[in-house]
């Protein structure tokens, strides 16, 4: 009797350890909300296990590394959670856009939890130099993150657009 050793390619220790991706998926309306977290090796994957959790096929879909969301909780009080900020902006087309990204600044994309136990729903963009300076310009825009209401920002930079491959219902 020939006794093989048990399999070890997922303890390997060049084998990908997946990351987790936020997905939010677009409403009928266009309103994108947050639909699940998927965890995956790379992006290709994270965009197939988003399309088979949160389809349909004529959705549009945002996958955002988890950790390039900068987080503000006020359930427990304020506490805020800055990742590191996603990878350099790419160098845009617009005078404006070129000013601000001179000065360093990026857009951020601001979710906010409506009530408890309800999906967070996009209500804007803001533009800022870091993440707690688009938590001070989105609570100035949006409102303070009071009781259960709390922030995603998410840098636009890191935002991976999913298109629909589907039609559409």
């Amino acid at each position: 009797m020939t006794h093989l050793p048990p399999s070890t390619s997922s303890l390997a220790p060049d084998a990908a350890q997946p990351d987790a991706y936020e997905v939010f998926r677009a409403d009928a309306a266009g309103t994108m909300t947050h639909c699940s977290t998927v965890q995956a090796a790379s992006p290709t994957a994270a965009r197939r296990a988003a399309r088979q959790q949160c389809g349909p096929a004529d959705a549009e879909l945002w996958l955002v590394p988890a950790s390039a969301i900068s987080q503000v909780r006020t359930d427990d009080g304020l506490e805020s959670t800055y990742a590191l900020d996603a990878a350099e902006p790419e160098p845009p087309a617009s005078v404006q856009e070129r000013q601000a990204y001179q000065r360093g600044e990026q857009d951020y994309v601001v979710f906010r939890l409506p009530e408890p136990d309800a999906p967070r729903r996009h209500l804007g963009m803001v533009r800022a130099a870091s993440a707690p300076e688009a938590l001070q310009q989105a609570e100035a825009v949006f409102g303070p993150a009071t009781g259960h209401g709390s922030y995603w920002l998410l840098p636009w930079t890191a935002v991976l657009v999913v298109e629909p491959t589907g039609p559409a219902a």
